[in-house]
């Protein structure tokens, strides 16, 4: 992913056996320059503006997470409001991709279609286009939104890769229900043949956005075993979804691809987070390929599948975390502690979190870095705070964070440089 462009790649580890909670344990260089813990800043944070559409149109809208795919940078982003060149409303389309063409200017990207309203990145099902053209005058619709990012499944630029979406319910500003967590693949170009499992007699025909292409994928083996008390038929009828209502929704803050292989997706159940984890190369559609962290008397363990939640092992510090992102920064995070999350709260604070670990399983520590700065007076929220380590200079102390800020009708994505204390 873009956001984690420090991932280096590390030759000698997939060679050996790590099967354990080792797997997640890294070697790290003694010439490095590490984030100082807790948090602190040299200088208060220097604002860069709005994240603008290249084209001028004016495009409210929040998220605003940056990924990577097939050496492509790329900006997901949750509900964006479409106007004209006029200014005249065109309408409001639930999650949508743009290209970051000049890396150089990170504040800028450009919608490839000029289609409007502008189209979804995650496809909608018939039923789900249904339901939601059927209760437009009532602003009652279905949501496919994005916060997790795109990890790529196979080697870095193979662009290939998947991401998770939950499937929501909303009514105005209001969310009625949860269906629960989706997976989709993404490619830089159409596959030659569809992915086995793909939902292509009830969706509508995949379509290429900005360079992406997006397939919604029915879940396997989610109807047997302890899987299936998990399971979240979905009323507007387009089968199961991978992760139910009464699990976490693995993914669906973070994945990370660590050097170990594994793919690590976390996600919140309540106000608990928990951890999934998936081979890189496998098929994220298969629910048989995910280990799940667990508790037990002996500590942590990762086992195929689990029973109830309760068996689940919780995060600690890192159940603060409501939207960021997973890093892995052996050169510049905290010394001795190369795991990264850099996001925000679950309860709307406003305060930019950061949290850090040895190892993927924990244990976590959380600290406040800053509060997030208001882009106008009136502005009440600051939310889906991610961090762009491709525009930063880490090796100086300086990333580059984006948030969202609810000051203005649809929300406005803001970008600003943070200079970090860093120490050797």
């Amino acid at each position: 992913m873009g956001i984690n462009g420090a991932l280096k790649a590390i030759d000698n580890w997939m060679s050996k056996d790590r099967r354990g909670l080792e797997n997640s344990q890294v070697m790290l260089s003694n010439n490095s320059v590490h984030m100082r813990w807790p948090p602190s800043l040299r200088s208060a944070p220097m604002v860069m503006g709005e994240m603008v559409d290249t084209s001028g149109r004016k495009a409210p809208r929040d998220i605003g997470r940056s990924i990577s795919l097939g050496g492509k940078l790329y900006y997901i982003f949750g509900d964006t409001f479409g106007f004209d060149s006029f200014g005249q409303f065109k309408g409001c389309s639930n999650n949508t991709i743009a290209l970051i063409q000049d890396p150089q200017q990170p504040t800028q990207s450009t919608y490839l279609s000029k289609q409007l309203p502008i189209p979804l990145f995650v496809p909608y099902t018939g039923s789900e286009a249904k339901f939601t053209h059927d209760h437009s005058k009532e602003n009652w619709r279905i949501v496919n939104w994005v916060f997790g990012g795109i990890v790529e499944s196979l080697a870095p630029g193979s662009g290939v890769g998947w991401c998770f979406y939950d499937k929501i319910e909303t009514h105005g500003g209001s969310i009625e229900r949860g269906y629960g967590t989706g997976i989709a693949r993404v490619s830089l170009a159409p596959p030659t043949c569809p992915p086995t499992g793909l939902m292509s007699s009830i969706l509508q025909p995949p379509k290429v956005d900005d360079g992406i292409l997006c397939e919604r994928v029915k879940p396997k083996n989610v109807g047997t075993g302890s899987a299936a008390r998990f399971l979240a038929e979905d009323q507007t009828g387009d089968g199961f979804m991978l992760f139910g209502t009464d699990e976490p929704c693995f993914g669906s803050i973070s994945i990370l691809h660590a050097p170990d292989g594994w793919v690590y997706c976390l996600g919140g159940y309540q106000l608990v987070n928990y951890l999934a984890r998936v081979r890189a190369d496998a098929d994220f559609s298969d629910r048989s390929a995910y280990q799940f962290l667990c508790s037990s008397w002996s500590g942590p363990q990762w086992r195929s599948s689990y029973n109830a939640v309760n068996e689940l092992q919780t995060l600690g510090d890192l159940n603060v975390m409501g939207h960021a992102s997973l890093l892995y920064l052996p050169d510049h995070g905290p010394r001795g502690r190369p795991f990264v999350c850099i996001g925000c709260d679950k309860f709307l604070s406003s305060k930019i979190f950061v949290a850090c670990a040895e190892r993927m399983e924990g244990p976590w520590r959380s600290a406040v870095l800053c509060d997030a700065p208001k882009a106008k007076a009136f502005t009440n929220h600051r939310y889906c705070i991610y961090p762009h380590v491709w525009a930063s200079n880490l090796a100086n102390g300086e990333m580059v964070i984006s948030w969202s800020d609810d000051g203005s009708m649809g929300a406005r994505c803001i970008m600003g440089r943070f200079q970090w204390e860093m120490e050797r």
